[in-house]
């Protein structure tokens, strides 16, 4: 897997804003997992660059990590 920076590559995309290639690393099983470094989850990249639509890909998705509705997320 390639890595730019400590970024993986949804992380990396997320951060640029390319919402075509998050959704296909997303569509091919890339993991939503917190950056080691920094603890953020895709979605907060997406924040922190008001990236807005991406956010709205990423409350879209049913995913343990990030609920955007009202609860917070049940790490195992």
């Amino acid at each position: 897997m390639y890595w730019c920076r400590d970024y993986p590559p949804l992380h990396l995309a997320t951060r640029h804003g390319h919402a075509a290639i998050v959704s296909l690393l997303l569509r091919w099983g890339a993991e939503q997992t917190p950056l080691i470094q920094t603890g953020e989850f895709p979605i907060h990249i997406a924040a922190r660059e008001g990236h807005a639509h991406l956010i709205e890909l990423f409350c879209s998705l049913d995913n343990k990590w990030v609920n955007c509705k009202t609860e917070k997320p049940k790490l195992q």
